[in-house]
């Protein structure tokens, strides 16, 4: 019985699970590969890792990327972490982080300014073999005084990633290093293609900013002379471990004490690339029956962080369907973490009444309380406007009452009338007595809604029984506008929206006897475009 409730994983739909591996990292998503067949199609479906294969790839070098292009999504960003590529300039080259997906890159010798580079008698440049990417690297020959500085923009890089920074050089066989006494050193390391690498620094990439990464290798103390050093590039890879936002490092490169630093632009940061290990395919040869028995059993494999990390980011709606496959799932979808990410802190939203603030202050689990805010609308302090949450997505939802509405000749008790409601969020309505221009206005700040979502207006209306059969109101006119974006389109009152007339749209039924009909569609993004204005207005040129 467990076994088969465990395996109830093939439940879920490919695409949720798609959804949300597309949102960890390939590491992730290669570990969910290993876990059962029902995530193995799912983690290597093109939907996943289309996200991990960056669009704004810099342009590569004629034929880096020889052979029949792959098929898959996956075989694309596999292709591209498989080692550097050259880009077009031939100055520099770059990789996608295995583990996740970072763009890295290694600047060549020739595009770094090293002092003195251009002057044969201190520096000369010899050519690379040995599988280096790139034709030549610069030797030094004898200066006393040795600085070398790179940059790269940020753009070129992923956002929201920490990087570090090393120079990757060579020295001449038997050089010793030596210990600099009262300094903060950091030794070079052999890197397993026979080069030396040492650490200049760690910086973080955020997604607003802009500008370059500069990178300084340079000597605090000169005079004595120097020689051999051959620089194949620095390089600039994903940094595994974490870093403290806006660090600098400093690094004393110990054949001549010399200490590196790393200057930020505007906020910047580079990172490692890393080997990721290949999942293998469990139950091969199995039959169908003992593959469920045993390999969906081993959800219990996916380590506890992996699995909230996915979960995450799914919707209320599919949080109670993946708790239903499995307990494993139900343990971490019933938690207070989870549905934390769904319940606004009371002090996010617009001040409630009295009762409303009463919910909040009783000792109820976090699910519990999105429950209680998604089974119906909660009136706001001034009792002009209600508020819920979508239980389907988590979305923050409104009604404007009709007093806080702007209808034209609405305080003249000969055109409009507030008339009492019963059994409604708010305690009274306007009810036309006549007009000859119908218009109604509504608005509510942006910031007031959920962000990145799609949200629709509706007006809440019903008509008198001598109106019913009459066509009293001309085609209307609805718009929606948010920022610089606006949407209109042509409705009516009329009908029950069962008519397949095509424009105008006709008004629906709803649950509570009211009539709705659709005003139009808007996108919140980041809930910085004002106000989301709403209008329906007659229109004199309708037939």
């Amino acid at each position: 019985m467990e076994a088969a409730e465990a395996c109830e994983i093939a439940r879920l739909p490919e695409e949720l699970i798609s959804a949300a591996l597309s949102l960890t990292t390939p590491l992730d998503a290669s570990r969910a590969a290993a876990v059962s067949r029902d995530f193995r199609a799912a983690a290597n479906s093109d939907a996943v890792w289309s996200r991990f294969v960056p669009r704004d790839l810099p342009s590569l070098a004629d034929g880096e990327l020889c052979g029949p292009a792959p098929a898959s999504a996956k075989g694309r960003f596999l292709r591209l972490s498989d080692r550097p590529l050259l880009l077009a300039d031939g100055l520099m080259s770059m990789w996608l982080d295995r583990e996740t997906g970072a763009k890295c890159y290694m600047l060549s010798a020739r595009s770094l300014h090293i002092s003195w580079g251009d002057e044969p008698h201190y520096w000369r440049w010899i050519p690379l073999t040995e599988s280096c990417r790139f034709s030549e690297g610069a030797e030094l020959r004898a200066v006393y005084w040795l600085e070398i500085r790179g940059k790269i923009h940020s753009r070129m890089l992923s956002e929201d990633t920490a990087y570090a920074t090393y120079i990757v050089f060579r020295t001449p066989f038997g050089r010793r290093y030596h210990h600099a006494c009262g300094a903060h050193l950091v030794f070079p390391e052999k890197r397993t293609d026979g080069w030396m690498e040492l650490k200049l620094g760690e910086f973080y990439v955020k997604e607003c900013d802009t500008g370059e990464v500069c990178m300084n290798l340079m000597e605090i103390k000169g005079g004595n002379s120097k020689a051999g050093l051959i620089v194949q590039g620095i390089e600039i890879r994903h940094k595994k471990r974490g870093l403290a936002v806006g660090s600098s490092a400093h690094s004393v490169l110990c054949t001549n004490p010399a200490p590196t630093h790393l200057k930020r632009r505007k906020g910047h940061t580079i990172n490692p690339s890393s080997a990721m290990s290949k999942s293998k395919e469990q139950g091969r040869g199995e039959s169908q029956a003992a593959t469920i028995s045993t390999i969906a059993c081993e959800m219990a494999c996916l380590p506890q962080e992996l699995l909230m990390k996915v979960l995450l980011h799914i919707t209320p709606q599919d949080a109670c369907r993946a708790a239903a496959v499995s307990q494993d799932f139900r343990a971490i979808l019933d938690s207070d973490t989870f549905w934390s990410c769904f319940v606004p802190n009371i002090n996010d939203l617009p001040y409630l009444a009295f009762e409303a603030e009463v919910f909040y202050s009783r000792t109820l689990s976090q699910k519990e309380k999105f429950l209680c805010l998604s089974d119906h609308p909660i009136l706001l302090a001034d009792h002009q406007m209600s508020t819920w949450l979508d239980r389907k997505t988590g979305a923050r939802c409104y009604m404007l009452s009709a007093r806080v509405l702007n209808i034209a000749w609405g305080d003249t008790p000969h055109y409009w009338r507030w008339i009492h409601l019963k059994d409604c969020s708010f305690t009274e309505a306007a009810e036309l007595l006549g007009v000859s221009w119908l218009e109604i206005r509504g608005k509510i700040n942006s910031k007031m809604l959920s962000l990145n979502k799609t949200y629709a207006a509706y007006i809440v209306f019903k008509l008198t029984d001598e109106l019913y059969g009459r066509q009293d109101f001309s085609v209307l006119e609805a718009s929606v506008g948010i920022g610089e974006c606006k949407s209109t389109r042509k409705v009516c009152l009329h009908g029950d929206g069962d008519e397949d007339d095509g424009l105008p749209l006709h008004p629906q039924k709803r649950a509570d006897g009211w009539m709705e009909v659709e005003m139009g569609k808007f996108y919140n993004k980041e809930g910085n475009d004002g106000e989301v204005s709403i209008s329906l207005s007659e229109n004199r040129n309708a037939s």
